[in-house]
C-alpha cells in the first residue's frame, strides 16, 4: 500500500499521519548507507530513526 493510500485512510477516520519520507532529511538517514531494500531500514538507519524521535 502506497504512503497516498495510508494517508488517506488515516484521515478518513482522524488520525495524523506523518509520510517520513517527507522529513527523511531531518532524520540524516540516506538511502545509500542506511536501508537494507526500498522500504525498510537497515541498524544504521534505524539507530538515526530512533535518535531523530528521541530527540523531538
Amino acid at each position: 500500500m502506497d504512503s497516498n493510500t495510508l494517508e488517506s485512510i488515516a484521515g478518513e477516520y482522524g488520525i495524523p499521519f506523518l509520510d517520513m519520507a517527507s522529513i527523511l532529511e531531518k532524520t540524516g538517514i540516506d538511502y545509500e548507507t542506511d536501508f537494507c531494500d526500498v522500504s525498510h531500514v537497515n541498524i544504521l538507519g534505524a539507530e538515526k530513526y530512533t535518535d531523530f524521535w528521541l530527540d523531538i
